[in-house]
């Protein structure tokens, strides 16, 4: 009896173990590439070699603005795609080998794995899929093209973009609630008090959010912050209800769209 007690036990720590291990480094095939998780926060995308790419939020969301980002190296802010679902710049497909189409999942993301598997096939397709891919990468991190602040201008916002086939979406936004200024480089010199001092400038890049980690429920692990990048190429884990954008309004109204 206490045989097959101490059997049960010790088969079942096994097999705890067995499966936590398969959860840290749980890899999946795709084309001649693998996208392997080894932890929470990261997940490397290989293409028959030990090494690879890292895939995390950290270096994901700045790498889409240039690399390095706001060290001195051109910095590109494409426009927010025309679907009026999303909250995404279009992602040409055809334009990145699979390890940069990767990179637009988010490895937070409970689906991780195999979204970044489609990501890399519209990879070896091209530029067919941009539509599809973009709506992808919208369920994983959240571009607006805009400056936007506070949750007070989100209703604004929103309501000026609710057709965006009649918008200008490399200008300026006009509103009921006054200009959003498009994301350009030196846009802090336009809501800055004194274009000049230097100090406010860099105050303006440090605040400024420009892209954001979508956040939805997640059903293993809730998670209570967001991976905010900011105009000046830093990234915060921002606590959620701490301040914006990691606010229950910013959460509701920029959901992602439906694949």
């Amino acid at each position: 009896m206490q045989r097959g007690a101490t059997f049960i036990i010790v088969t079942s720590i096994v097999l705890l173990a067995w499966g936590y291990f398969h959860w840290r480094s749980f890899e999946r095939h795709c084309s001649e590439y693998s996208v392997t998780r080894f932890s929470d926060q990261s997940i490397r995308v290989s293409w028959g070699t030990p090494s690879g790419s890292w895939v995390s939020p950290m270096v994901s969301m700045q790498s889409h603005f240039g690399c390095p980002f706001g060290h001195g190296q051109p910095i590109h802010f494409p426009q927010l795609s025309t679907q009026d679902d999303v909250w995404m710049f279009d992602v040409d497909t055809g334009s990145f080998n699979g390890a940069m189409c990767a990179s637009f999942i988010n490895p937070l993301n409970d689906d991780a794995l195999t979204q970044m598997c489609q990501m890399i096939r519209f990879a070896k397709i091209g530029d067919s899929n941009i539509q599809s891919a973009t709506r992808l990468a919208a369920n994983n991190y959240v571009y607006l093209g805009w400056v936007i602040g506070s949750d007070q201008e989100i209703p604004a916002f929103k309501h000026a973009l609710e057709k965006r086939a009649s918008v200008a979406l490399n200008e300026n936004l006009q509103s009921s609630n006054g200009i959003f200024y498009r994301l350009s480089p030196g846009v802090e010199k336009s809501l800055a008090s004194n274009p000049n001092d230097g100090t406010e400038l860099a105050k303006l890049r440090r605040s400024m959010p420009i892209m954001f980690e979508v956040m939805k429920s997640q059903a293993s692990k809730p998670r209570g912050e967001m991976h905010v990048l900011y105009l000046d190429g830093h990234i915060e884990c921002v606590p959620m209800g701490s301040r914006f954008p990691a606010t229950q309004a910013f959460v509701d109204a920029f959901q992602p769209p439906k694949l």
